[in-house]
């Protein structure tokens, strides 16, 4: 999501990932599916200021997200399955490339 939707809790989504090898990406107004070919920084328990990234491709583009952990679970909560995060999302198609910030969550 974009800050500001993030922030006022609006569903208004510009990247959807599973943890499987695909994610949905909003591209000019249109959904578009991407393939994972990378990543890198996610194989360990991840803590508030850790960095990993990922790269997907398809349909003519390549986008690289880089995220920082903004927030994990407190240790003794058992009820909570998310860590928050913030993303920078690039881009790249027919030579050009462009580049939001986000905000969103990996978990339940």
């Amino acid at each position: 999501m974009l800050p500001e939707d993030y922030k006022s809790h609006n569903d208004k989504y510009v990247f959807d990932a599973d943890l499987g090898e695909f994610c949905r990406m909003n591209i000019d107004g249109h959904d578009v599916d991407l393939k994972m070919t990378g990543g890198a920084g996610m194989d360990r328990e991840l803590k508030v200021g850790d960095r990993y990234s990922e790269t997907y491709t398809g349909d003519g583009l390549k986008a690289r997200i880089d995220y920082v952990v903004t927030g994990v679970c407190a240790p003794n909560d058992e009820s909570c399955e998310v860590i928050n995060l913030d993303a920078t999302i690039t881009v790249e198609r027919n030579g050009s490339k462009q580049q939001i910030k986000a905000s969103g969550l990996l978990g339940c």
